[in-house]
């Protein structure tokens, strides 16, 4: 039997689009196209600060953060584009989703940093465990970026969630 630990998710379709996603918005996927090659690179190295404050916040940005951590990655056109297409497909398919979360049967645990600057754990974590049967909602001191911030917070939460299935789990038969 499986079951779902999931890390600061967006369960439900955003009230309002953070500002620091706010240009990934853009529906003509050719406009998106000539952004990503042309603009977003000079304004991401531009508004870097202001943006990893918001995406860490309240936490600090490790200073290995772009390399280490891959945030340089986050400058290739490409992961503009396909960052741009999930937040437009959510928008699409989340309502569609809203209705089946209390059709879940697997365990699921959320768990969410209290100070979460781009994803608020009422609107997403409480509303989820809300639908769900059996779900569980799990708030620590943080902001968004958990498995980088609070790496010990985050592995510990899921095998957490991970030993629960193991209890939960009806006696497996052994064979010989």
């Amino acid at each position: 039997m499986g079951g779902l630990a999931l890390i600061a998710p967006l369960t439900h379709p955003p009230k309002a689009i953070s500002p620091v996603f706010q240009a990934m918005t853009v529906h003509s996927a050719w406009l998106r196209r000539l952004m990503a090659w042309t603009l977003v690179v000079p304004m991401s190295i531009r508004r870097r600060e202001a943006v990893m404050d918001i995406v860490f916040g309240p936490d600090p940005v490790p200073d290995d953060f772009p390399t280490r951590g891959g945030g340089l990655l986050a400058l290739r056109p490409c992961h503009f584009l396909a960052a741009s297409e999930d937040l437009i497909g959510a928008a699409h398919s989340l309502p569609a989703l809203l209705h089946r979360y209390g059709t879940l049967r697997a365990p699921v645990s959320v768990l969410y940093g209290r100070e979460d600057r781009i994803l608020d754990f009422a609107e997403h974590g409480e509303a989820l465990v809300a639908k769900v049967p059996g779900a569980t909602l799990t708030l620590v001191s943080g902001g968004h970026m958990l498995p980088v911030t609070a790496i010990d917070t985050s592995v510990d939460f899921v095998r957490d969630a991970a030993a629960r299935l193991h209890v939960s789990a009806p006696a497996q038969a052994q064979v010989a």
